[in-house]
């Protein structure tokens, strides 16, 4: 679905920065954080203004739950240990759910926010994923021009079409679905609001890297007649790309 802001420059005041998240009306905020040696652990490897801001909200959704960032919390759609197991989501997408990237928070359309691990830290650049392909480009030079021009202006003057137009379809979009376009941009589909449904967020990234592992693995002239879900051995839904003969 795209970035919602292009890649921002400068020195920001972290200061700043977590003063006006403090003043906005988060949503899905979730409980404090724990004091164990695990969570403190998992606090000091972040940015150190992505930790304040958990510190402040443990996870929350701005703009109608079209913005979300993950905290260290109970509820697996909205917990960042659990949004980044292997086995969620990410094993669906092979090679492209680079081990590097920690994602951190998405869109309702399923991009995905991340960090970078460099061997020794997290560099305090964010990415955007794209929910389509998961291409990865860098949008903010660091985390506190990430939670100013992302989550606050979001929370306060959302501009971005397509989010406009799902919210005004769908009201709030739990945090724990995604909107999604069916079919898919890479079955022929187009993006319009129209032809947008909510589902449950796992189901929604899980289906879209069985579309993209089918796709790019079917010959160039291959038609797509169809998708047929299914369910795998451990429960998880899937979806098959039907090709023509």
């Amino acid at each position: 679905m795209g970035t919602f802001r292009d890649v921002v420059r400068g020195a920001m005041s972290e200061g700043d920065v977590l003063r006006r998240l403090r003043e906005l009306e988060l949503a899905d905020v979730g409980g404090a954080l724990d004091d164990s040696d695990q969570t403190e652990r998992l606090l000091a490897g972040l940015p150190s203004v992505y930790a304040a801001a958990l510190r402040i909200a443990n996870g929350f959704t701005v703009h109608s739950g079209m913005n979300r960032v993950f905290g260290v919390r109970e509820d697996r759609h909205m917990d960042l240990r659990s949004w980044n197991e292997v086995e969620g989501w990410r094993f669906a997408w092979g090679e492209k759910a680079d081990p590097s990237f920690l994602m951190f928070g998405e869109t309702a359309f399923g991009d995905q926010y991340a960090l970078r691990w460099t061997g020794s830290s997290y560099e305090d650049v964010v990415y955007l994923l794209d929910v389509n392909l998961l291409s990865v480009r860098p949008i903010f030079n660091s985390f506190a021009y990430f939670l100013d021009q992302e989550i606050v202006q979001n929370a306060i003057s959302p501009s971005h079409p397509t989010a406009l137009a799902c919210v005004e379809k769908f009201g709030r979009v739990p945090f724990n679905e995604n909107v999604v376009l069916t079919p898919s941009l890479l079955l022929g589909g187009y993006e319009d609001v129209s032809n947008m449904v909510k589902i449950d967020s796992y189901a929604a990234m899980i289906y879209g890297g069985d579309i993209y592992t089918a796709v790019v693995s079917a010959p160039d002239e291959a038609a797509v007649v169809g998708v047929e879900p299914w369910v795998d051995d451990i429960g998880r839904p899937r979806l098959r790309v039907v090709f023509a003969d």
